[in-house]
């Protein structure tokens, strides 16, 4: 943006006041609540929208880190026509018969590891589970649908229904704010004209556009950054696409705001218009 030409009423305007600040509430206002939000929401929409893909439903999400479970052994696949759906290390802890569901005893539960790999080698299905009462387990939660078969490339097992989705969603994530990011800074292009009439003759925008998103390339697909950063190699349909109707809302929400500057009524020829003073920076 150093590059970018003045706006074509720049010289019209009046100084900015000696008790002004750089960093104001208004500037926080439009920045982090307005544009902000927008960009929030689309990462959210991507994280969802991912996590959905390989079977955890939306409900299923909350406090799911916090859920314990009888971690299978890498030997134990997940089999549903299985009693104990295929995890040895249930044993007889659901031996019981009760008639109605009941919990697994804690002393044989321990939390799910999200962070790191200790546990991406497990099918959750077999492990996020409760005893059915009947002498079965049950699953704690109803799972969803596996839409996209994809493996991971660092723990060569299938993502869906693993810890490895959440790298997928937060990889999804991180690209869904670049996209937001492209829109606000069209928007910061100008602080009161249209885009229209400022246009792009900017030579420097596509260069960092482009480096960007090599950048996010980079960080998806190489293997060593992968291990060090936790990035996974989404598909293009998870490249934080779905964030791009809220990036779009960004520049149409920016361009009335603009507008709305430019031409609302004022109280007084000495007054700026509400919009001036509460969205503007």
């Amino acid at each position: 943006l150093a590059f970018e030409e003045g706006e074509l009423d720049l010289m019209l305007r009046k100084p900015r006041g000696k008790t002004d600040h750089l960093f104001s509430m208004r500037l926080l206002m439009v920045g982090y609540i307005q544009m902000g939000s927008l960009q929030t929401f689309g990462l959210f929409l991507s994280y969802f929208y991912v996590m959905d893909n390989f079977g955890f439903n939306f409900f299923t999400l909350f406090y799911l880190q916090f859920r314990e479970g009888v971690v299978a052994k890498k030997t134990d696949p997940y089999d549903p026509y299985s009693p104990v759906f295929g995890n040895s290390k249930i044993g007889d802890h659901c031996a019981k018969i009760t008639g109605s569901p009941y919990d697994i005893d804690g002393a044989y539960l321990e939390r799910v590891d999200w962070q790191y790999l200790q546990h991406s080698y497990v099918d959750l299905r077999n492990v996020l589970v409760k005893c059915d009462g009947n002498g079965a387990v049950m699953p704690v939660f109803e799972w969803g649908e596996c839409y996209i078969k994809q493996r991971s490339p660092i723990t060569d097992v299938p993502v869906c229904y693993s810890t490895e989705a959440l790298k997928y969603a937060q990889t999804s994530g991180f690209f869904a704010i670049v996209i937001g990011q492209y829109a606000n800074l069209i928007a910061v292009k100008t602080k009161k004209l249209s885009v229209y009439y400022q246009g792009f003759a900017n030579y420097m925008l596509p260069v960092g556009l482009g480096s960007e998103l090599i950048l996010t390339a980079l960080l998806a697909y190489l293997l060593p950054i992968q291990r060090a950063f936790g990035t996974r190699d989404v598909i293009f349909a998870h490249f934080g696409i779905t964030a791009m109707p809220f990036a779009m809302l960004c520049l149409i929400y920016d361009e009335v705001r603009k507008y709305m500057i430019r031409n609302a009524k004022a109280p007084s020829a000495h007054k700026p218009n509400w919009w001036v003073r509460n969205y503007s920076y």
